[in-house]
């Protein structure tokens, strides 16, 4: 991975990035150089709280902020949240206990981060961020977040035409997930990538094996199509699957699984975003130019509230196909995060 980038500042540390201040969670360090005096000054607010009160923010950005919130803003809350979260991070005085939980929370908030990056077209910025969030996981035997993390790499690298790399990223977090819902996110993240390299037979094996994965996993493991570590909602399954299976034709296989999707989805106005811009691709490409647009404009609508550089991709590249007869959504998509390549 390139790093020749600055790294961000890690929130409320002035003169210290994040990967300093990962590092030196990592190493144990970060209490022998807040007693330094390098790091920051005391705080008043005793660890404990400011743990638990992290825990809230993001149990609160899963369930409702992903939905009801435009990434950049939940990219603002997270940040908001690592600030107040520092404190602990940086607390001579953890116990062994308390700085386990400290770095299991910071491997989730840094993964939720990484995915919000993701969401604003920022690649570069998701995959390091990702993969200090699996460091941070796997230190603490969390292997469900590593995985989740390195299924963000592997999306972001797919995004930036890294797609046999993706594959094998992919793998990985499959290996560090096992049978949990972070595993069936791998699987998808592979079939993502296979569709990407054209490859139908593997595509179609691999969202298979992540229905049979799914239909494995407890009922409460199933959860809300909200953005979760512990869960994943069938109508993120029959989503991503679909997509994939669209992406290499496979319109036969990609067709019912959209309308389950869309029967689960409720009120997720996020994940009705995806699926109508896929049934428009889908619309498009059996030569039906109306109902495409119509339903490109449903997403349009709906996502106005949260833009996002995916949604302002997915709608250039449709006009783009449609020979610019979208443009009057690729207007209103205009500065959501997406510049397209020269």
């Amino acid at each position: 991975m390139d790093h020749a980038l600055p790294m961000p500042a890690a929130p409320g540390l002035p003169g210290v990035d994040r990967r300093t201040l990962v590092g030196l969670v990592l190493t144990g360090a970060a209490g022998a150089a807040l007693r330094d005096g390098r790091l920051m000054r005391p705080f008043d607010e005793g660890p404990q709280m400011i743990l638990d009160s992290t825990r809230r923010s993001l149990t609160t950005l899963g369930q409702t902020g992903y939905d009801q919130l435009g990434p950049r803003k939940v990219a603002i809350a997270l940040r908001a949240a690592e600030r107040a979260m520092a404190p602990a991070l940086t607390d001579p005085g953890l116990r062994p206990a308390q700085m386990r939980d400290a770095k299991h929370l910071y491997a989730q908030l840094l993964t939720m981060s990484a995915n919000a990056d993701s969401d604003t077209g920022q690649a570069v910025e998701a995959i390091r961020t990702a993969e200090m969030a699996s460091s941070l996981a796997l230190e603490v035997g969390d292997a469900q977040t590593a995985g989740h993390a390195q299924v963000i790499v592997a999306g972001a690298l797919s995004a930036g035409g890294a797609h046999r790399r993706a594959v094998e990223v992919a793998r990985r977090a499959r290996s560090y997930a096992g049978s949990t819902p972070a595993g069936v996110m791998a699987l998808l993240a592979e079939a993502d990538a296979a569709s990407l390299l054209g490859q139908a037979h593997t595509v179609l094996d691999t969202v298979t094996a992540a229905e049979e994965a799914h239909a494995l996993l407890a009922d409460e493991m199933w959860g809300q199509p909200g953005y979760s570590f512990g869960t994943y909602h069938p109508a993120l399954l029959k989503t991503f699957g679909a997509i994939s299976l669209a992406t290499v034709g496979l319109h036969a296989e990609a067709g019912p699984r959209f309308e389950e999707a869309a029967a689960a989805a409720g009120p997720a106005a996020g994940l009705r975003v995806v699926i109508w811009l896929w049934q428009a691709r889908s619309a498009l490409e059996a030569g039906d130019a109306g109902s495409a647009h119509r339903l490109a404009g449903l997403a349009v609508a709906q996502a106005e509230s949260r833009p996002a550089a995916w949604v302002a991709e997915g709608v250039r590249d449709l006009s783009a196909d449609a020979g610019g007869a979208f443009v009057d959504l690729v207007e209103r998509v205009d500065g959501w995060g997406f510049t397209p390549p020269v």
